[in-house]
């Protein structure tokens, strides 16, 4: 990701100096700098332990540090339980929480204009139960939302703020085929956007451009242009939000 000061910030899921069973002998990965100009610097390498490790995505927030999600692994690989994790632009690293057991974070976070930052876990072992969370800077962590089912084990693939100042989420495991829902950012359900096989299934991406309308795309399901069912669609739903600032 461009961070403010316009250098690049990002993580590697392999590699660094650790090398143990939990990360199956290629290294828990790094985070990592990348000047405009080409010069790589590791920031941090991943324990693998206090760490967690599977580090995938980075958030700079109004503070200036990165956010992010870490899963934590058994030795069979399997995530267990995760965190959130904070870094700093010159690689001081702290967890800012720890999931309970077996919870894990899914999807990259977000922060809404309150501050707060906003993502997705699910809770592996426990029937199917996954949740949106709202966590502070500080660590200050909040569960606003829980769903349950037999389906999947991943429903919120992505979590954003729209411009009508909403979460909005994508849902694989409601109504059969998955939807996008709606949620204030104290975890009220605002609506639910079905899909319904035809027109696709499972979505895992979602953005607002700018003429307000919601894209993305699935995973599976769909219609082609001969009438048979595809494997994935690219969508778009106009829920009648205001173009972002």
């Amino acid at each position: 990701m461009l961070s403010k000061d316009g250098n690049f910030y990002g993580t590697a899921a392999g590699g660094g100096t650790f090398q143990g069973q939990s990360c199956q002998s290629f290294g828990c990965g790094t985070l990592f700098k990348l000047t405009p100009q080409g010069a790589f610097t590791v920031l941090h390498t991943i324990n693998g332990t206090s760490d967690g490790s599977d580090v995938s995505s980075l958030l700079q927030a109004s503070d200036g540090n990165f956010y992010g999600p870490a899963s934590f692994f058994n030795g069979a690989g399997a995530p267990i339980f995760g965190g959130i994790f904070r870094m700093t632009p010159s690689g001081g690293f702290t967890m800012i929480h720890n999931f309970p057991f077996p919870q894990v974070p899914v999807s990259p976070l977000v922060q809404a204009p309150n501050g707060l930052l906003y993502g997705a876990a699910v809770h592996y072992q426990s029937s199917g139960v996954a949740s949106i969370f709202q966590i502070s800077l500080s660590g200050a962590y909040q569960e606003i939302y829980q769903t349950s089912s037999s389906c999947c084990n991943r429903p919120f693939d992505k979590v954003i703020v729209a411009s009508d100042g909403n979460l909005w989420a994508t849902d694989s495991w409601v109504g059969g085929w998955g939807g996008v829902r709606s949620l204030t950012l104290s975890g009220t359900l605002l609506q639910t956007i079905l899909f319904s096989g035809t027109n696709g299934s499972l979505a895992t991406s979602l953005k607002q451009f700018s003429d307000g309308k919601l894209y993305g795309t699935t995973y599976n399901a769909g219609t082609d242009a001969q009438g048979k069912r595809a494997y994935g669609v690219i969508f778009s739903i106009d829920a009648g939000l205001p173009p972002p600032k």
